[in-house]
Parts: structure tokens; C-alpha cells; sequence
């Protein structure tokens, strides 16, 4: 009997290391910062400095490069106030979108940005996958507080602002959400305090578990039970999505979330993403997110607050060439796609500096 556990074991532990290698080597399992929070803000951020590759699916696609800079954020660039930088400064505001682990470090919005101003413009990026409209306000006062921009540049998707007012299912409990006092008026609802139990870097050191968590997107495995909405997802897949109405509490809970940044006493630009299945199908005017176009609605009685609906841009430029702007597999922007957006924000930046 002791034999037959030893060689067991024996083959038990053989498998493990070839599976190790496999997904180091053949298979690249996804690296992934480890993820902290401010004790005072509540901003979930990264570690860093650090480095790695970013990998998505079961075959491990994509392969880009990301860069932890020393303030926690993925970008090649660090990050200082406006007393150490010459140039002005444009922040980027927004979800996995701009967090940028769907493209290579060079394809970062922030790189395409900078490089088509002639490098005359600083743009910091500050992506935090999962975040919405409410998480965006504390995001933009730190950010302003920290690093006095000249100009936010705020990236909205879908349920972007219906999710704001769910205080009880915000994703992964990490974002701060709106709740409505009777007869008082609006609260911010801080996500509860995130902690890292000290096993599970350890663990995630393995590169097959790594894969199963990540690659694989095993809900057991994921933080609360919850999976990437958008991993292995393509553009077609997010087609077929039924937009719901915007219920009354959301939209009082818009209303006074873009006062705020109307506030700010710094230029707000909201970009508004929209589905692109329509767009590579040929429609000329495909509907918008219901949350975008409810911000943007808004926004027309702010002072301070600039709309750029990026729909347009898509259509126009996939009459004109004919490239996709994510991957087929995953609806988040790749390097083509970063280019036109910025295409589409840069001349809006300009005005507004």
C-alpha cells in the first residue's frame, strides 16, 4: 500500500511540474498584478512597480505586455503632480477599457495620445476594470487632488450608470455606489475595505492555477464567485444583449453624479463607447447604450461638460477600412481600435486645454 501511494504521489507531483511548464512555456497562463486598496479613498490600484504578461481564453490569446508604474496604475508612464511635469496634463478616466490589458503597451491609449499630439500633452491613465460613473467621481477627485490635470477624460460603456444605485452588488464589492435618502438627497456607499488573503499570492504562483482562475475564467475560483462578464465574449455574443430601460432611481442618481463633475472646476469630457456588431455589419446609425445616451442627454445643461459619442467614428472608419477594433474573441479595444478612439478625443482635448 505504501508503494502504490508513493507512485502516486510520485505521478501526481510529475504531472504538476509538466503542467507548470506547460502553461509557463507552451501556454503562457495570465499574470496579474496584485490588486490593493487605499484605506481613506477606497480606490482599488495596483502594486507596483511590476510587470507581466497579459494573456485571455483557453489558448492563451493576446500575449500583451503590461508595466505597473511606481503609483499603482497599468501604464508606461510615471505619474507626478504639476509642480515636476512641464507639460499639461490630460487624465483618462475608466473601466478595463483603459486599464489596458487588452493591448500592447505601445497601443495604450494614453501612447497614442501622447504620440499624436507630438508629445506635447502628458496623458495619465487610471483604469480599473469593473468601475462605473460613481467610482469615476472618487477616481477624478483623487486624481485631481494627487495630480491636478488640466482636463478629465471620462470613458463610459454599458450598465455604466444603472449600476451605480446596485450598493449591494457592485462588481466584486470595489466600487463605490450612489443610495438615495429619503427626503435628505444622495450618498456615496463606499465599497467594503479590500484585503488579500496573504495564500493567495501564494498560490497564484502557479502558473496552472493561474490558468484555471484566469484563462479558463472559473467563477469558483474568481473573488465572490464572479467571472470575467467579458472574457471570451465577441462582438456578436454582445449583440445579442436586450438593452433594459433606465429606471427612475438611476436616472436621479445621473443627474446628480454630473452635477458633481460639473463641479469640479476642471473640463469634463464623457466618451461614450456603444455596440460595434451593428457597426461591422454595416448599419449607418446604430443605437447607443441606453446609459450613454441618457448621460449624454444630461450633459447638454452642463457647463462643463463635453460629450463625444464614438459611434460615429466607428462607423465612418469601418466604411473606410474594414479593420476590427477589438479582437474577434473579445469586445475590448486592441491597439487599432485605441487609435481611432484617440482619433476621436484628441481635437476635443485640444479645445478644451
Amino acid at each position: 500500500m505504501g508503494s502504490f501511494l508513493m507512485r502516486v504521489s510520485a505521478f501526481l507531483i510529475s504531472m504538476f511540474l509538466i503542467s507548470e511548464i506547460f502553461f509557463r512555456v507552451g501556454l503562457p497562463a495570465r499574470q496579474y498584478p496584485a490588486s490593493v486598496m487605499d484605506d481613506s479613498t477606497r480606490i482599488r490600484y495596483y502594486q507596483g512597480p511590476s510587470e507581466g504578461l497579459f494573456t485571455y481564453g483557453a489558448l492563451c490569446s493576446g500575449r500583451y505586455r503590461w508595466r505597473i508604474n511606481s503609483q499603482g496604475w497599468n501604464s508606461p508612464y510615471d505619474y507626478t503632480d504639476s509642480v515636476h511635469r512641464d507639460n499639461q496634463m490630460v487624465a483618462l478616466i475608466g473601466d478595463s477599457y483603459i486599464e489596458g490589458y487588452w493591448a500592447d503597451l505601445d497601443d495604450h491609449l494614453e501612447v497614442q495620445l501622447h504620440e499624436k499630439c507630438s508629445g506635447r500633452i502628458d496623458f495619465y491613465s487610471f483604469g480599473t476594470w469593473g468601475a462605473m460613473l460613481s467610482q469615476y467621481l472618487v477616481i477624478s477627485r483623487h486624481v485631481i487632488h494627487s495630480y491636478q490635470p488640466d482636463v478629465l477624460v471620462v470613458f463610459l460603456n454599458d450598465e455604466d450608470v444603472s449600476g451605480c444605485t446596485d450598493t449591494e452588488n457592485a462588481p466584486v464589492h470595489l466600487c463605490h455606489t450612489v443610495e438615495i435618502l429619503p427626503d435628505v438627497g444622495f450618498h456615496m456607499v463606499p465599497p467594503p475595505m479590500f484585503r488579500i488573503n496573504p495564500v493567495i499570492p501564494l498560490l497564484l504562483k502557479s502558473a496552472t492555477l493561474r490558468y484555471l482562475k484566469t484563462n479558463r475564467n472559473l467563477a469558483f475560483l474568481a473573488r465572490g464567485g464572479v467571472a470575467d462578464r467579458n472574457a471570451n465574449l465577441s462582438e456578436e455574443d454582445t449583440d445579442l444583449q436586450e438593452f433594459e430601460p433606465i429606471d427612475s432611481i438611476s436616472i436621479a442618481a445621473t443627474e446628480y453624479l454630473l452635477a458633481q463633475f460639473d463641479s469640479l472646476g476642471v473640463p469634463v469630457i464623457f466618451v461614450l463607447d456603444g455596440p460595434r456588431a451593428p457597426v461591422y455589419r454595416g448599419e449607418s446609425d446604430p443605437a447607443g447604450y441606453p446609459d450613454c445616451i441618457l448621460v449624454k442627454n444630461i450633459c447638454q445643461s452642463k457647463k462643463n461638460l463635453i460629450c463625444i459619442d464614438l459611434i460615429p467614428y466607428f462607423v465612418s472608419d469601418w466604411a473606410a477600412n474594414g479593420i476590427l477594433f477589438s479582437s474577434e474573441d473579445n469586445p475590448h479595444w486592441n491597439g487599432y481600435g485605441n487609435s481611432v478612439v484617440a482619433d476621436a478625443v484628441l481635437p476635443e482635448v485640444l479645445n478644451a486645454l
